[in-house]
């Protein structure tokens, strides 16, 4: 097996959390906010000069009811629309990382030379976790930058 598709298995196999979110949600609906930063995974990215020409900002993972919140600022420079792939990474005290399944992974798509606030639900973390668990780290990663 080749490296690549060994670590897509892997991540595969170690993933955890559910993504039944999926919608934008208001930043002032949201509580026990974290800063975070998002970089690239080890996957990322085929489009190495649409990466170069990405840049997020305002990183943060809160809650809004049941569920988690993730937020970016992303500022495209290319001259196209981009589509970024985010994994949702986060931590929970006494609870793991979640947000870090294949499946949990989402689209934000950012015309070409703007800037676009992400704000979405990734969803409600597996396990019977408490909601309001207070989330230890913020750490999302870019799987990759689509041109279209």
């Amino acid at each position: 097996m080749t490296p690549v598709l060994l670590a897509m298995a892997a991540v595969g196999v170690a993933g955890c959390g559910s993504s039944s979110g999926g919608e934008s949600v208001q930043p002032n609906d949201v509580s026990g906010k974290v800063n975070g930063a998002m970089r690239p995974s080890i996957l990322c990215c085929q489009q190495k000069q649409a990466f170069k020409k990405l840049d997020v900002s305002d990183v943060w993972c809160g809650w809004s009811g049941e569920n988690v919140v993730m937020h970016g600022t992303f500022r495209n420079g290319t001259a196209a629309h981009v589509t970024v792939q985010v994994q949702p990474n986060y931590t929970l005290k006494n609870a793991g990382i979640h947000g870090d399944g294949l499946t949990s992974q989402a689209s934000v798509g950012i015309d070409a030379s703007t800037t676009r606030n992400w704000s979405e639900s990734i969803g409600t973390p597996e396990g019977g976790i408490k909601p309001g668990t207070p989330i230890n780290k913020c750490a999302p990663e870019i799987n990759d930058v689509e041109l279209g």
